[in-house]
């Protein structure tokens, strides 16, 4: 459990929005769909949207509820717990580098974190939402979203839809970058001062012998 936290704190201390325009050490460039640029107020609106547990039929579950940051943005459990406390079929995956992903959720069927968005709203077990008209109703009779989503999309009560939220939410998610930890240092950077004796011959056996790279 001490190693485990001790991972979490080095790759939590690399996040930053920044990341995207200078890319953190051990990551590419961050790709941006030509449709969906980055701003700091559609980022800012993502992140509200995220942590919104309005979009949730109980009121009580948001994004942020199984992903969260002092976890590597998942929640540390075996299974998701959704609405009601009802224990979901899979456990949540981090969102930390999850733009880089050509493939999302545990089983790859959605291409995009744009098409990932809202897929937990939809969820019965997660958000418990069952059609897009009740999530809009939510912005739509919410002054400050109406404001926000005028500024960002230029769009207005009458005409904002429930893809100018994925669009903000994945904005938000590409901020999630994790680089530049000890591991990177040490890998990329070639500083070997990073890795302390154990934890280099542990990478070794990681690579070689153990061949868990294989997968990882």
């Amino acid at each position: 459990m001490l190693i485990m936290n001790i991972l979490v704190v080095i790759v939590l201390s690399a996040i930053s929005a920044t990341a995207i325009a200078n890319p953190l050490l051990g990551l590419p460039p961050m790709p941006i769909p030509a449709d969906n640029l980055q701003n700091p107020e559609k980022i800012a609106l993502g992140k509200k949207l995220f942590h919104d547990a309005r979009f949730s039929t109980t009121r009580s579950v948001s994004c942020a509820s199984c992903h969260r940051p002092e976890k590597a943005f998942t929640d540390g459990l075996e299974k998701a717990i959704g609405i009601n406390g009802a224990i979901g079929v899979r456990n949540t995956p981090t969102l930390l580098n999850a733009g880089f992903f050509e493939q999302l959720f545990l089983d790859g069927r959605e291409p995009s974190l744009e098409k990932q968005a809202l897929k937990p709203i939809l969820n019965r077990i997660e958000h418990g939402f069952s059609d897009h008209k009740s999530i809009i109703k939510i912005i739509t009779t919410d002054s400050d979203y109406l404001t926000q989503f005028k500024k960002v999309f230029d769009v207005d009560k009458a005409t904002i839809s429930t893809v100018h939220m994925e669009k903000a939410i994945a904005s938000y998610e590409r901020t999630l970058i994790s680089g530049n930890s000890s591991f990177d240092q040490y890998y990329f950077g070639r500083d070997k001062s990073q890795l302390s004796p154990s934890a280099a011959r542990g990478l070794r056996v990681f690579r070689r012998k153990g061949n868990c790279a294989n997968c990882h």
